[in-house]
């Protein structure tokens, strides 16, 4: 990877707050940092911007297919429940287990190429999808989706590293990485639309959508992504050649920080266990979504500002905290809330309040662990950081998933009605995230080769 992140840079900032334009300035200290403020806001290259772009699109095609998977698991290919889990478990091992591979690959090779590679891999997937109608035909397609996740997710994470820190250096506070989950949750809302509109059409023709998609993403970041992502990427013979990174502190940060990925997936795992304990319709789930989709989009980046003028420290101390917060409303709201309405869609509102309320929360604490941990990579990373040491963050987040929820299983079953024994689950995530909340700080202090 280039070397344009200093693994020795003193004046490295925080990279999720936006300047603030028109101010005058003046030399202020935020985290530790001296930085100057007034000098315009952020300049975004045009590869981040055909980046972030892309990142919008990438989810759009990817939300357009994968929601519906497991409906076609059950009504085509008449899989239990159990074994549906199995099948969508597998392809998120593909995709999140596999980041540490695939970023690997785009240190070795070039994040272009891989970026590239990814849209292929993904486009076969989703043509397999389309047109089979055997089980082991249609969860390679299923495989393939997750894999190529996993090649182009850590290239783009990594350029759009580079261009953070390449901010930072020069005294501008960015939001890049705030921006690419803001995209991103922007394509999560318009996919399941997208994917929807085509139901009726049949399963076949909204994986066919998938793949034209990630077929114009190909053309597009095939002519706008500069070769030179790639020539920047080689080793050369004065540069220590890119492998998995070895850093002791930067593997703990990363299984530490793995917590936030394991709380967001309690939207998925969590969230519909609440709505029973309650009495909640099942219908509530889909109104639970947008409402976090929609609380996404508006406190993404001014979330990620107001983080960024924290000490880092600090910074990731209140967003697990946040995290853990949500977690303990959870273990309160498993006890029964007196008053609650039960029965249909329109009478069950305040039944679906808890679950709701507790994942405003959560999605609070994520929007500011996530942007948070990513920003932090090129400080604790030992050497100037590359696709691997994202993908390294995101295959501990996978590997925390699968063991959380593997462990949290039994627990939820607790957990559906009110009773003491419901607050375990809640009981083991708020203690993960209290756990977080107090090392990453020490990690982070201790073992940041720049000013927090």
């Amino acid at each position: 990877m280039s070397s344009t992140v200093s693994s020795k840079v003193s004046d490295v900032q925080h990279t999720s707050a936006g300047d603030r334009v028109g101010e005058a300035p003046t030399t202020v200290v935020s985290g530790g940092v001296a930085a100057r403020r007034g000098e315009g806001a952020p300049r975004i290259s045009p590869t981040t911007r055909v980046l972030l772009s892309a990142q919008l699109m990438f989810n759009v095609g990817f939300y357009t297919v994968v929601p519906f998977i497991a409906l076609i698991l059950r009504d085509e290919f008449a899989l239990a429940g159990v074994w549906v889990g199995v099948v969508l478990g597998l392809r998120t091992f593909a995709q999140q287990g596999m980041f540490l591979f695939g970023g690997l690959l785009a240190d070795r090779f070039g994040p272009r190429r891989l970026i590239l590679l990814g849209c292929v891999v993904r486009i076969i997937g989703f043509l397999g999808l389309a047109v089979t109608t055997h089980f082991p035909v249609f969860l390679a397609g299923v495989l393939l989706t997750g894999l190529g996740g996993a090649l182009f997710s850590p290239a783009v994470e990594a350029l759009i590293g580079r261009a953070d820190s390449e901010q930072a250096r020069a005294g501008r506070r960015t939001t890049l990485f705030a921006s690419l989950a803001f995209f991103g949750e922007i394509g999560a809302v318009l996919g399941p639309l997208l994917g929807a509109l085509l139901l009726p059409a049949g399963y076949s023709v909204i994986a066919l959508a998938g793949a034209g998609i990630f077929t114009v993403i190909l053309a597009v970041l095939a002519l706008a992504l500069p070769t030179t992502t790639d020539a920047d990427a080689r080793p050369t013979s004065t540069s220590t050649p890119q492998r998995i990174p070895r850093s002791r502190p930067f593997i703990a940060f990363c299984a530490v920080a793995s917590v936030n990925l394991l709380a967001f997936n309690q939207l998925y795992v969590g969230m519909p266990v609440m709505l029973r304990n309650a009495g909640a319709d099942d219908s509530w789930l889909g109104v639970l979504f947008a409402v976090v989709s929609a609380v996404t989009i508006a406190g993404q980046l001014p979330i990620a500002a107001a983080m960024g003028r924290l000490p880092r420290p600090a910074a990731f101390r209140i967003a697990y905290g946040t995290i853990a917060l949500s977690f303990v409303l959870a273990a309160v709201f498993s006890l029964g809330v007196p008053g609650i309405a039960q029965g249909s869609i329109m009478g069950s509102l305040p039944a679906a309040a808890p679950a709701i309320i507790t994942a405003v929360v959560l999605v609070t604490g994520t929007m500011m662990a996530s942007p948070l941990a990513l920003s932090t990579v090129p400080l604790i990373a030992s050497t100037t950081p590359g696709a691997a040491h994202y993908g390294l963050l995101a295959t501990m987040g996978g590997i925390a998933v699968l063991i959380g929820n593997t462990a949290l299983g039994p627990l939820y079953d607790l957990a559906l009605t009110p009773q003491t024994a419901a607050i375990l689950p809640w009981l083991a995530l708020t203690l993960a995230a209290v756990a977080a909340a107090i090392t990453l700080p020490r990690i982070v202090h201790k073992h940041s080769v720049a000013a927090i």
